[in-house]
Order: structure tokens, then C-alpha cells, then sequence
């Protein structure tokens, strides 16, 4: 059965090749004068191969497409190669000399249009895409003119198809690699010019080569004996063979070192991928690299609510040089970034919204920990809370997800606190095996007076008779406390309504008898409503002749090498 079915798509194949190439005397005559009135060295030839290239060349500053598009469709290079394979097959010299020197002179034409409009003060320069994607051609642009060079002239040998042209066009790379080539050369970079010339020249060959081949089996050479027609035409295909199997060394360097890059580049943004899922709200805007002199330097640009710690970086730099087997320098550079809606920091909505368009789809481990970390910032209220997150992990452990939240602030939180966190992530994401374990980074808070055990002190606001109210409560305190051989380190007060509360931290005796003494004492004589904690210190140090607190001795100690008292020599 398969036998059967192959043998009939054969015999229709070949009928359909012997239908192609067995072209009537009177197709035949019109393709000739069509080739060889388009292959003529006329001024119109060479104006609008120029505007074709112009029209490239802006495309390819502006970074358009549709405009380099536009310009392959009125390119007329392709006739000319064509005159050159016909003029090659049929032995007509005097056609392959128009046609060459049509290609070439035009060529020389497009390059210099384009570096004129490189070279112009108001042309914007730069290296596009369009521009980089011409510079750097590989086998795959030899393959592609072939199969653009055989459809034009299938295209040009049958008429049901000749509604074609215009795609192969588009598909054979002529006019915008000149047009490249001639910006580069503008720009200073005759490396990138050669290379786009040679993506030009390789779909030249190419074309030339397949369009010969297929005149040649067409019957365009003349009458006589196949054998001896095929020694004429041997010189100048292996002529073109060899010139294809030298072009196909750079081209092949190229596609090797673009297969290359494209394996580094899936590697390098993997290892970040796998990095970054535990750190909040971070991804990858763009990561690139380059090596020179035996080592990667890879830069990459990410968005992320906070800077990335060195010691992470350290560890995605070592991944990459083991992952690609090469010494390795990262520099990152963190963009801030925090997604946010009418309802919070909830970067999860807007994945869901935009899944697959430009944000990439997150794993369900990292799309917990948005979620977990999106309740816990929105149980802080707002303008109250002096904390910041420094990290947050989320883990799964025995069938139990356990979350550590690192935060910085200047106390820690107490258990009420954490388990009111621990209720509002169970309630909103409906986690009943989950566990809250909070870190807290203590922060200290030091003014120029001294430290501080009540931050909301230092920006309490009184008025002038509060103000006086304030320093006898700390004057009788301190007072007291002297009586008793002790001293207190740090005073904090702040008024609540009619409320005072004090913080004291003292250095010495703290019984609950002593402090409601004193506190007794201080609402007798001010007729104020006040409530007395006392901190005992144990950062204070006695001398022969008084106590001192922490801060005290380590201005003693350390005032003569203070970076920032000690004056410079021009100073002193």
C-alpha cells in the first residue's frame, strides 16, 4: 500500500517537474527579453535600486519592519542575478557583462546612498535590531536564498504562480544588507559592514547557483549535445560552489557561535529563575553578557522591591561560572519595582490579568509566597508601621507551610502581634497548616542627646507649659533616683491626651516598691496623671566618682579616633 502511494506521489512529481521545465519557445523568448531588458544598466534600474536602499536604510535607523519590507518589494537586484544565470547558461557574454555590472555598480551605488544618510547631522544612529540582525548572517540566510532563489524562478517558468514575485521579494534579503552595510560603515564599524555585505553576497551566490541550475534543466542552453553543454557550464559552477563553500566558513563560525549563545543565554537566565523564586516580587528585565579574555561578564537588569544581598549575587555568579564552565564576573543592577492595585502590594492580580502576555507565568511555590507576603505587608497598618521587610522565605515542611519573615524595626514584635499575622494569612488564603516564625533585626534609634527606649519621643511635640511639665517629671525622677545611689541613663516621655508615660532606664535598684514611691511622689507635686516604667540598664559602668552609661564611655573611649570628630591635617 505504501509502495503504491509513494510511487504516485513520485510519477506526480515528476510530471509536474518535466511540466515546469519543459518551457514553450514563446515563454521562453518573453523571459529572455523580460531578464535581459531588467538586467540593463539604466538609469531607472539605478534609481530605484537606490530608493529601495534609502528606504531600507530608514527602516533600519527607525527599527521598522514594515518599511525594510517595503523596500525589498521595490528592489530590483533580483533581475540582474537572474541575467547573470542566464547569460552563464546560454554562453551570452555580452548579457553577463551588463548583468554583473549592473549588480555590483549598484551595489557600490546602495552602499554609498546609505552611508550618506549615515553620515547626515540629522540622522539618528543607533545600533537597532534591524541593524544587528543584518550584521551577523549564518548558514540558515544561505539556505533561505536558496529556497527564495529556486521559487523565483519557478515563479518566472510558470505562469500559475508568477503571483508570487513579490514574496520572494521579500524573502530574499538584497536591498536592506546594503543599505546596513553602508550605516555601519557610517557608524565606524567596518566589521559589522562586512558582514552585512556578506549577507548580501551569500544570497547572490545562492541565487545565482540554484537560478543556473534550473535555466540550465529548463532547456535555456543552446541545442546540441547535454555532455558537451555541461563542460561549458562546468567552470563557472564550481566557480560559484567554491565561492559558496568559502562563505560557508564564516557563516558556519556564526551560527555555531549564535547556537552557543542562545544555550549560555538560556543557562544564565534558568540559574537566575531558580534563584530569585524565593525573593519577593523580583524578575528578570533583560541579562546579557559577553566574554573577552577568557572570562563571562554577564550584567543583568531585574526588578525588585529591595536591592539583591551580595551574598545572593556572589551565589548566582558562582552558578553561572559552573553552569557554563567559564570564571565568571555578575554585576547586577535592581531596579525598584512593587506591584500595586486598589487593593495593597498585590502583584498577583496583575500576573493573572497579564498571564502570558509579558509577564511570565510564576510557579505555584512562588505564587504562595506572593500571596503570603502580599497579606502580611496589608496587616500592617499603613501610616503606623516603622517596620520594612528584609526577606521572606516560604517553606514546605511535613505537610505544614512555615514562612520566616525577616524584618527590620526597632523592637520585636510581641507574640500577639505574630499570631494576629499568622490568623489574617490563614483567613485570607485559607492555610490552616501554616506556620509564622518572625525575625526581628533590631534597629537602634540614637538622637544626638542619646539612645532612645521610646521612639515615639523624639517626634512627640509639646507646648511651652508641657514642655515645663516634662522637665520636672525628668528632674524629680532623676532626683529620687540619686537618693538612692542610682541614676537614671535615659529618660523618654510623651502625653497622651491627659496621659503622661515614662520610660526610664536606669542604672541601679528597680523594685516595684521603689518606682510607685517615686511615681507617687511626681503626681502629688504636679497634679498630673502619670505612669513611671523603669528599665534596668545593663549597659552602664561605675567609676570611682559616678555612674556613666554606655554611650558615655564610648564617647570617652573613642572620641581621640572618631571618624567623624577627628579633624583632618588641614583642619587642625
Amino acid at each position: 500500500m505504501f509502495k503504491k502511494i509513494f510511487l504516485k506521489v513520485k510519477t506526480h512529481i515528476q510530471a509536474e517537474l518535466n511540466r515546469i521545465t519543459q518551457v514553450t519557445p514563446e515563454k521562453m523568448g518573453m523571459i529572455i527579453n523580460d531578464i535581459i531588458n531588467g538586467s540593463s544598466p539604466k538609469f531607472t534600474y539605478f534609481l530605484f535600486l537606490m530608493i529601495s536602499v534609502v528606504i531600507a536604510s530608514v527602516g533600519i535607523i527607525n527599527n521598522s519592519a514594515a518599511v525594510i519590507i517595503g523596500a525589498m518589494l521595490i528592489s530590483p537586484l533580483m533581475t540582474p542575478i537572474f541575467g547573470a544565470s542566464l547569460a552563464t547558461v546560454t554562453g551570452n557574454s555580452e548579457l553577463l557583462k551588463k548583468s554583473l555590472f549592473s549588480v555590483f555598480f549598484g551595489v557600490f551605488l546602495a552602499i554609498l546612498a546609505a552611508f550618506i544618510i549615515g553620515m547626515s547631522p540629522i540622522t539618528p544612529l543607533s545600533r537597532t535590531a534591524e541593524l544587528v540582525a543584518r550584521t551577523t548572517p549564518n548558514i540558515l540566510d544561505l539556505a533561505i536564498a536558496a529556497f527564495a532563489g529556486i521559487a523565483g524562478c519557478v515563479a518566472l517558468l510558470d505562469d500559475s504562480v508568477g503571483a508570487s514575485l513579490p514574496g520572494v521579494a521579500i524573502a530574499t534579503s538584497l536591498a536592506p544588507p546594503l543599505g546596513a552595510s553602508g550605516l555601519s560603515l557610517a557608524m565606524g564599524k567596518p566589521w559589522d559592514a562586512w558582514g552585512a555585505f556578506l549577507l548580501f553576497f551569500t544570497n547572490f551566490l545562492a541565487i545565482f547557483l540554484v537560478a543556473s541550475l534550473l535555466f540550465f534543466f529548463s532547456g535555456f542552453a543552446p541545442r546540441g549535445d547535454r555532455k558537451e553543454q555541461w563542460l561549458k557550464l562546468k567552470k563557472p559552477f564550481w566557480v560559484t560552489v567554491t565561492g559558496i563553500f568559502l562563505v560557508c566558513i564564516p557563516l558556519g563560525k556564526t551560527l555555531y557561535e549564535l547556537k552557543a549563545n542562545r544555550a549560555a543565554q538560556e543557562t544564565i537566565d534558568k540559574i537566575f529563575s531558580e534563584q530569585l523564586k524565593y525573593s519577593a516580587n523580583s524578575s528578570i528585565v533583560k541579562t546579557g553578557f559577553k566574554k573577552r579574555g577568557g572570562r563571562l561578564y554577564v550584567y543583568a537588569i531585574l526588578r525588585s522591591p529591595t536591592p539583591l544581598s551580595p551574598m545572593l549575587v556572589d551565589r548566582i555568579e558562582k552558578e553561572i561560572g559552573l553552569g557554563l564552565q567559564i570564571e565568571t564576573d555578575l554585576i547586577v543592577r535592581c531596579n525598584t519595582s512593587v506591584d500595586i492595585v486598589a487593593q495593597g502590594t498585590n502583584g498577583n492580580n496583575i500576573r493573572r490579568v497579564f498571564e502570558g502576555d509579558f509577564i511570565s507565568p510564576d510557579s505555584e511555590a512562588v505564587t504562595r509566597r506572593i500571596d503570603v507576603e502580599k497579606v502580611l505587608r496589608e496587616s500592617f497598618h499603613e501610616k503606623r508601621s516603622i517596620y520594612s521587610f528584609r526577606e521572606i522565605e516560604v517553606y514546605e515542611y511535613e505537610a505544614r507551610i512555615i514562612c520566616l519573615l525577616k524584618i527590620d524595626g526597632p523592637r520585636k514584635l510581641f507574640p500577639a502581634e505574630v499570631e494576629v499575622l499568622e490568623d489574617n494569612v490563614k483567613k485570607e488564603l485559607n492555610l490552616e497548616n501554616f506556620t509564622l516564625l518572625v525575625s526581628s533585626n533590631i534597629t537602634e534609634i540614637i538622637t544626638s542627646k542619646r539612645e532612645t527606649n521610646l521612639p515615639e519621643a523624639i517626634l512627640h511635640k509639646f507646648d511651652k507649659e508641657e514642655r515645663g511639665v516634662k522637665s520636672t517629671i525628668k528632674a524629680k525622677i532623676q532626683g529620687q533616683l540619686l537618693r538612692a545611689d542610682s541614676k537614671a541613663l535615659v529618660i523618654d516621655v510623651i502625653k497622651k491626651e491627659s496621659q503622661w508615660t515614662v520610660v526610664a532606664e536606669i542604672a541601679g535598684e528597680a523594685s516595684p516598691a521603689r518606682l510607685k514611691e517615686i511615681q507617687d511622689l511626681v503626681k502629688a507635686e504636679l497634679k498630673e496623671d502619670v505612669t513611671i516604667y523603669f528599665k534596668p540598664s545593663n549597659d552602664f559602668y561605675v567609676n570611682d566618682a559616678k555612674i556613666i552609661g554606655d554611650d558615655t564611655l564610648l564617647e570617652m573611649f573613642y572620641k581621640e579616633n572618631s571618624p567623624v570628630l577627628q579633624k583632618g591635617p588641614e583642619e587642625k
